[in-house]
Order: structure tokens, then sequence, then C-alpha cells
């Protein structure tokens, strides 16, 4: 499924998906995005970019974790993507020992979080995932 998400946003759910085929599928869909030529008028042409942004839902495995999180989540990792450049994707994906701390606490630093083992993190390239400002 596809759908309209926010202004220029869109959200792709897939059931029962695992992290490295949720990263192939991310890394396809901003090459085919990039290989994407617009003619406006002749000589004249439009080039698209896409910033991804992944988590799992639930976020946690075995858990009954809000979609909220999972939302938030991949908001965080869209954020990542959007800073480290055009054309680029953010994986942030909850592990088990993670799955009791706080979300906020989680979100707000993932290198932390991920340094403690609560967290995996990825990139199409080397991500900025310092903590966010809000």
């Amino acid at each position: 499924m596809v759908a309209r998400w926010g202004g220029a946003g869109f959200l792709v759910a897939r059931h029962d998906t695992q992290a490295q085929a949720a990263q192939a599928l991310a890394s396809h869909l901003c090459l085919q995005m990039e290989r994407l030529v617009i003619e406006l008028a002749p000589g004249q042409h439009l080039t698209v970019t896409a910033s991804i942004g992944l988590a799992p839902l639930p976020l946690f495995a075995d858990t009954s974790a809000a979609l909220e999180d999972s939302l938030r989540a991949a908001d965080r990792a869209l954020q990542s993507a959007r800073r480290s450049g055009q054309n680029a994707w953010a994986s942030l994906w909850g592990e088990r020992a993670g799955q009791d701390v706080d979300l906020y606490a989680l979100l707000h630093d993932p290198a932390d979080a991920m340094a403690r083992g609560w967290l995996s993190l990825s990139g199409s390239r080397p991500m900025p995932w310092t903590p966010a400002r809000y």
C-alpha cells in the first residue's frame, strides 16, 4: 500500500518486512527516482530525488507498540536522511534491549541508543544521527 502522508510525504506500508528487505526497497526507490527526468520544455529538465525514513511496525519485535511509535521513528530517520543530502534513506530499527526504554530518549539521540544496544541504525550513506532539536 502507498498513501499520501502530509504535505509532500508518502507512506509505504509492508507487512512482515525485515530491515534488509526494507533497505533494499528504499535503495531501489531512490535509484528509480534519481533516474526519473521530467521534461518541462524542450531542453529544460527537472530531476527528482527522495529522502526516505524506515522503521518497523511494531518498532520492537514481539511487542504491541503503537503505530504512532513506528511513525515517529520513521520520521526521525527521515530527518537524518534529509540532513545527509539528496536522494538518501535512513533506517531506525528497534532492538529487544530497548523495548522498555522511553521512546523520546531513543529518538532524541539515536546514536547513543545504538551504542547502548537499543536500536540498529543504517543509511544509504553516513547519517547525521545527532540529537534532534525540538
